[in-house]
């Protein structure tokens, strides 16, 4: 839904050793910040009658502590902007990637119309990922994207305590867990019906929302063009390392450089896997089927 503000800081990536982190990570006593996250507050008796109506997600009934997230949609079944979303006593908490809040607020401000809704950047706000609940701040879990955690909505003001791991470690947590990030293993072209229609953004019972008809003669058809893959590469080169936030990198069949099949987006060093990524390909690759990810050998795990 607009474009990332490059000037937006990011937090920090790693904080000495980011294998140590990772598995510092797994083993529970840690935080990371991630506050590169636009927080956004949703207010107003129609706040979820809204978000109902113009996301992928069946919001009606959602109740304070529960978590739930949504896709919104362009009327060609496109991904304009994925909202992870808690809802608390008197709001809807979400979080959006970076520099997108002011857009997505802009966005719902403009179509409620009459409904008694209000959303604004909560610039108060912060996001931070544990793996263990944190006292009574409202937080997501449960759910795929949540990487069997918990994000933890705090002020910003107040960081949470515990042993910091930097972004990195998350990062690589992520990919193991098969989880992309909208706008870095994702394309403006992208659809649900390419990630696989996951059933925590994609309600099985809800037929109404805007991009609906595209989007589900995508899910009826067996033509679905792309596929949401996890990376597996060659460990023995040092080119998988991409900063966070750079653009993704081209895949071509390595009988045929010239042939590009998808992109890579994330990618990491995973303590246990070894270097992966995410990203989207064309759904006729075999899966032995032999890659170059920026001259570097790889191939494929599906994941959609």
């Amino acid at each position: 839904m607009g474009p990332i503000d490059p000037d937006l800081m990011t937090p920090t990536v790693h904080y000495g050793d980011p294998l140590v982190e990772q598995r510092t990570l797994h083993q529970g006593p840690a935080v990371v910040d991630l506050s590169h996250r636009d927080v956004v507050r949703i207010t107003g008796d129609d706040r979820a009658r809204l978000l109902h109506a113009l996301g992928t997600q069946n919001l009606e009934d959602i109740h304070s502590g529960q978590t739930s997230s949504t896709f919104l949609l362009d009327p060609g079944g496109r991904i304009r902007e994925s909202v992870a979303l808690v809802a608390s006593e008197n709001a809807l908490l979400g979080w959006v990637g970076r520099g997108r809040g002011q857009v997505l607020v802009e966005y719902l401000n403009s179509v409620k119309l009459s409904l008694n809704v209000e959303a604004e950047v909560a610039k108060d706000l912060a996001v931070s990922f544990s793996v263990h609940p944190v006292g009574d701040f409202p937080q997501r879990h449960g759910s795929p994207t949540c990487l069997s955690g918990y994000e933890v909505f705090h002020s910003r003001e107040d960081p949470l305590l515990g042993t910091r791991v930097g972004l990195w470690a998350y990062t690589a947590r992520r990919i193991a867990h098969g989880i992309p990030e909208i706008g870095m293993d994702t394309d403006p072209d992208t659809t649900p019906s390419d990630l696989g229609m996951p059933p925590e953004y994609v309600s099985s019972v809800k037929s109404c929302y805007p991009g609906y008809e595209a989007v589900s003669g995508q899910g009826e058809s067996s033509q679905v063009s792309r596929r949401l893959v996890r990376f597996h590469l060659d460990g023995s080169s040092e080119k998988f390392v991409i900063a966070e936030g750079e653009l993704s990198t081209p895949v071509v069949r390595a009988r045929d450089p010239r042939t590009t099949v998808g992109f890579m987006g994330s990618v990491a060093y995973h303590y246990q896997l070894g270097p992966i990524g995410l990203g989207l390909v064309d759904s006729s690759l075999d899966m032995d089927t032999e890659l170059l990810v920026d001259n570097t050998p790889a191939r494929i795990e599906y994941l959609s």
